[in-house]
């Protein structure tokens, strides 16, 4: 006998859906170095909200802008479609200590 196990809708959409399915935002390495030269390719090549960012690009493209710009791109090393995203604060006990890498990474809160 199979059981049936029903999964909400909106947990179905969360997790059956990237992140960059739903925004179609992407971010695209490249050297600081021809960062604004590749900027200026990414919008020939139809790429829109495009922004600098620390070691790369992001910006909006529709799947066939995508694909023109995996192939056509000479300054770009690679694009990258992020899966899901998350907040996480940076929380600080009263000793000016991260809390979080104290539980996560189980180190001990004295030093």
């Amino acid at each position: 006998m199979t059981e049936t196990i029903i999964v909400p809708e909106r947990v179905k959409a969360f997790f059956m859906t990237y992140t960059y399915q739903k925004t179609k935002r992407y971010f695209a390495q490249v050297a600081n170095d021809i960062k604004e030269l590749a900027e200026a390719e990414l919008r020939t090549l139809g790429a829109t909200d495009v922004a600098g960012a620390y070691r790369g690009i992001y910006f909006n493209a529709e799947p066939q802008v995508l694909y023109r710009i995996n192939y056509q791109s000479r300054l770009i090393s690679r694009v990258l479609a992020p899966l899901c995203s998350f907040h996480c604060p940076s929380v600080q006990n009263h000793q000016g200590r991260h809390v979080l890498s104290r539980a996560v990474l189980g180190t001990s809160s004295r030093a």
